[in-house]
């Protein structure tokens, strides 16, 4: 990564993980198993979003629709 960016919110565990996520899937193209991959191994004890993949390709596909 060339310019390193800081995302937080509370505790730093469901939402800002999320939106992560979703940068790394949506623009970076990413596999969703390589971003959870890498999520895990960065962020210990995170706890995702209930149906958080499902979600993220959700609005992916409406934003290539739109």
């Amino acid at each position: 990564m060339q310019n390193p960016v800081l995302v937080c919110c509370r505790t730093g565990m469901r939402r800002s993980v999320s939106v992560v996520m979703a940068y790394l899937y949506c623009v970076e193209n990413m596999a969703y198993a390589d971003v959870l991959r890498l999520v895990m191994t960065r962020r210990l004890g995170v706890m995702l979003l209930p149906n958080l993949e499902s979600t993220i390709k959700r609005v992916l596909a409406l934003h290539k629709a739109a």
